[in-house]
């Protein structure tokens, strides 16, 4: 790598993650996707060449990226104004692949995405592998696995009271405590 760029991020506050105190006017080289020295300004690197590129980053700080270990990308639920057919496995590939920029743009380096719709998730992190987007290292499980509309459960048993048959007129009315329910049994028990 003699004749690559290399990003030098000069005079920042570095804070490492490691639990130590922030320490003031760092200098991180970073070559290829890897930094390669972390170290004071005015260390032991030789001077920038013309093929470098510097960021100064007096008052600012350096942050190693971000991790997020539970992240869906796929499970865009939301319609768009003036958008149709926002549920296809197209419009959702778009939408990850939109969306996995900006996770990167907030400084997260690396997710894990524990299932999502259909392939997308796989199929993005093949893209960003392959060059063709920006984005974090994905590890990715592919299509989410789930019971079969588990938590639909406690509507569809809200649905089914809210819309029992009416009963006809035979049936028996008895009062119970302020209000008045039919009554299928001798108990008074609802069906």
């Amino acid at each position: 790598m003699a004749n690559a760029t290399r990003l030098l991020i000069k005079n920042g506050t570095l804070i490492d993650g490691s639990g130590c105190d922030p320490v003031s006017n760092r200098l991180l080289v970073v070559e290829g996707n890897r930094i390669s020295l972390a170290g004071e300004t005015n260390g032991s690197m030789g001077p920038d060449t013309p093929d470098d590129t510097v960021i100064d980053a007096a008052g600012k700080f350096i942050l190693p990226g971000l991790i997020d270990a539970h992240c869906h990308i796929s499970l865009h639920q939301g319609a768009l104004l003036g958008m149709k057919y926002t549920s296809t496995a197209e419009f959702c590939t778009l939408w990850a692949a939109h969306a996995i920029g900006r996770v990167l743009r907030a400084g997260v380096t690396s997710i894990a995405v524990p299932g999502g719709k259909w392939f997308t998730d796989v199929t993005v992190r093949e893209a960003v592998e392959g060059g063709l987007l920006e984005g974090p290292r994905m590890v990715v499980a592919g299509r989410a696995l789930s019971n079969t509309a588990a938590s639909l459960i406690p509507i569809r048993i809200r649905l089914l009271k809210a819309f029992r048959p009416i009963r006809p007129a035979s049936y028996a009315i008895r009062a119970t405590s302020s209000f008045a329910r039919p009554a299928d049994n001798a108990s008074g028990e609802l069906i």
